[in-house]
């Protein structure tokens, strides 16, 4: 039977080996490609979820402008998944954002009001802060709020981390996973370590950012700026959970983006620095 709605077309994505960017590694190095989801990452499982899930609440109506705050993907998910039910939707996002990422947003019909990168959450020109003060003063809008949304976590619990665990038969040792909210992470790690207790979960965020420093300290330290997209945190998210995280592990900007061009030209996964 044809799948009538997008919004159902969000799981089961493949898992490729990195045959030649691990080829001196021995363990099999595999990669899941949520770019295969119809937003091209992770968040359309979430973004599906929370339209889903706010129109089954009645919270939502065909009509209505649903607004949050994004670094780009999340933002894009959000617009795929609300344009094809009849709602206009409204993102702040920072000026660091590329280019690229604006022109998809505002050729699905998003409006975008672009917020300094270096305000920081709290202060009153920060992405979360104008989200919030966008939602009160516009008639008929709703606050999707991903990053912090109980179905951020739930999703990849109950069906990402499900899925790795089926396409290795279980045995995974190690899982490598960007981390921003945490609720990716977490969720992964709960359904991994729920029948394998000795699956290693590592996160991994952008120098600057706080989880390493969580983990170690058990309090967020110095933060800096990175121009990384869609990754790392200046404060502790609610999902953050360290007891299912067993490291992190932190990268340069400079040795993410060299390693997405190595892995697209040696194994033709067209990932993003993130990732």
């Amino acid at each position: 039977m044809p799948n009538h709605d997008i919004l159902d077309l969000h799981s089961e994505t493949p898992m490729v080996q990195l045959r030649q960017l691990s080829r001196n590694i021995r363990p099999a190095v595999m990669a899941k490609l949520e770019y295969m989801n119809p937003a091209f990452s992770h968040y359309y499982r979430v973004a599906a979820a929370v339209v889903r899930d706010a129109e089954e609440r009645r919270l939502i109506h065909p009509g209505m402008t649903l607004v949050d705050w994004t670094y780009g993907n999340s933002g894009i998910a959000l617009a795929m998944a609300a344009v094809s039910h009849g709602y206009k939707v409204l993102l702040v996002a920072p000026d660091k954002i590329s280019r690229e990422k604006h022109d998809v947003l505002r050729a699905l019909g998003a409006e975008l009001v672009i917020t300094p990168s270096e305000a920081l959450p709290g202060e009153s020109r920060s992405c979360m802060n104008v989200a919030g003060n966008l939602v009160n003063n516009i008639p008929n809008a709703f606050f999707a709020g991903m990053y912090d949304h109980p179905l951020n976590l739930e999703v990849h619990r109950d069906v990402t981390g499900s899925e790795i665990a089926a396409q290795t038969d279980g045995k995974v040792t190690h899982v490598f996973v960007p981390m921003s909210s945490a609720a990716m992470i977490s969720g992964i790690a709960a359904a991994l370590k729920s029948t394998n207790s000795g699956v290693k979960i590592v996160g991994v965020e952008p120098v600057g950012s706080v989880f390493s420093a969580l983990l170690n300290d058990g309090r967020p330290g110095e933060t800096s700026f990175s121009e990384l997209e869609e990754i790392g945190a200046q404060r502790q998210p609610s999902f953050w959970d360290p007891s299912l995280i067993d490291e992190v592990v932190q990268v340069s900007d400079g040795e993410a983006m060299n390693c997405a061009r190595e892995l697209l030209r040696s194994d033709a996964v067209f990932a993003g620095s993130a990732s």
